[in-house]
């Protein structure tokens, strides 16, 4: 596997196995607890109406914690999500489809050529994203997509080690 295209295969096949996240285990908050708490400390920053951007999403695990964050606490964010991959989350998870219920999901859309328009997200995330993408050409467009006050998040893999 060692073409983009067999790589890019191997994820297609991964997320329309119905996966969750990038994480093998069904049972994925307590494999990275930190992670999560983390997750939900940064929703708790944003109020109804919010416009939250999740960037190689696969199928929507941070999209799902920003939903159950936001009806946790009476919240109503609008979240879209974008990966490279040919995704369907709300087809493809079957009993996890609840959690990313509301979330615009676009399969096939780069983080380098994001198709938004400029200063349009409150936020931009991404678990296990970044470091996927190109970065010299991804990061100028989430500059560009993401208002001037806007945050961001990622969560990438650790050198040599766990997150």
């Amino acid at each position: 596997m060692n073409t983009p295209e067999e790589k890019q295969e191997a994820w297609n096949r991964h997320w329309k196995a119905g996966h969750l996240s990038s994480l093998s285990s069904a049972n994925q908050t307590t494999e990275a607890p930190e992670a999560f708490a983390a997750w939900e400390a940064f929703f708790s920053y944003f109020n109804t109406g919010a416009i939250i951007l999740d960037i190689a999403t696969g199928n929507g695990i941070v999209p799902a914690l920003a939903q159950a964050h936001a009806k946790q606490h009476g919240k109503k964010l609008e979240i879209v999500a974008i990966d490279k991959a040919d995704i369907d989350p709300e087809e493809t998870l079957k009993d996890n489809a609840e959690a990313v219920k509301g979330t615009l999901f676009i399969g096939g859309v780069e983080a380098e050529d994001l198709p938004f328009e400029d200063g349009w997200f409150d936020a931009i995330t991404g678990q296990y994203a970044l470091e996927y993408t190109f970065t010299d050409r991804s990061i100028p467009e989430i500059g560009r997509v993401l208002k001037k006050d806007g945050i961001i998040r990622f969560v990438c893999h650790a050198r040599d080690g766990v997150i």
